[in-house]
């Protein structure tokens, strides 16, 4: 029909939905501070920012995909990533990511924070509805075929557990949250 989609959805592929994706009309009445058409929505999964913001799934508006603000590599080979960085610390935000449980250094949810608050963009956060899943055999000989100089440490900080899901307090938000909603 040529309509154009209102919103972009980045995510993770190995999220578990034990919810429905919230619609941004839902999301909206949950936080309805903002304007809709402005605000990025990241779920609130209870201790994994990292010092910045949940970077495993989030829903902008689209125009921000047009806007150049998710374009990491143009933002980093112009200099831009820089300057944004810069200007971070001189707003408080840890020099290199210290402090905040992020204590060895710039990570993906820094960033993410960095760039919305550079871009002047609202974000709201949602109920946690998905966790990162895994096959605990298939996510063990991938993580061993790894050479020991590129194991990072926080995949090694993070293995599958055998109950099938990486983070803790991810699961453990999301699957409260679904057991509040499924009773309600």
């Amino acid at each position: 029909s040529g309509q154009r989609y209102r919103d972009i959805i980045y995510s993770r592929s190995d999220l578990y939905w034990l919810l429905p994706h919230p619609t941004r009309e839902d999301l909206h009445r949950l936080e309805p501070g903002g304007t809709p058409e402005e605000t990025v929505w990241i779920p609130q999964t209870g201790g994994d920012d990292w010092g910045g913001l949940y970077d495993k799934h989030f829903m902008s508006p689209r125009w921000l995909a047009r806007s150049g603000i998710f374009n990491d590599l143009d933002l980093v080979t112009s200099g831009i990533a820089a300057d944004w960085f810069s200007a971070a610390e001189s707003r408080g935000i840890a020099k290199h990511g210290e402090g905040q449980r992020a204590g060895y250094g710039v990570n993906t949810e820094i960033w993410l924070h960095i760039r919305l608050m550079m871009a002047g963009l609202n974000y709201q956060r949602f109920p946690p509805m998905a966790y990162v899943t895994c096959v605990p055999d298939q996510w063990r000989a991938h993580f061993n075929a790894k050479p020991t100089t590129v194991k990072h440490r926080y995949s090694s900080a993070f293995p599958c557990t055998e109950q099938g899901f990486r983070f803790p307090s991810e699961h453990a938000a999301a699957t409260e949250f679904a057991d509040c909603e499924y009773l309600s």
